[in-house]
């Protein structure tokens, strides 16, 4: 059966990594770079939010410093 509406984003197209994320109670919004808890906003450095955005793409696998260390670079 063709899909005939968008196409659907899979981990590696940029849509993906534009679509909010839900860890939790935690939300994360890389378009607006914007963090809440329970719907309360959250005050982040850049180097916090993409730390922060690093672990939420990745729920329950471990990071090295290495890793992030290179998130920070992009």
């Amino acid at each position: 059966m063709a899909n005939r509406g968008r196409p659907i984003a899979d981990a590696s197209t940029p849509e993906a990594e534009d679509r909010p994320l839900l860890v939790g109670k935690i939300a994360v919004d890389p378009l607006k770079y914007e963090v809440t808890v329970e719907g309360e906003p959250v005050q982040l450095t850049l180097v916090q939010f993409t730390i922060l955005q690093a672990l939420a793409r990745r729920p329950g696998w471990v990071h090295s410093s290495d890793q992030l260390a290179e998130k920070l670079a992009r």
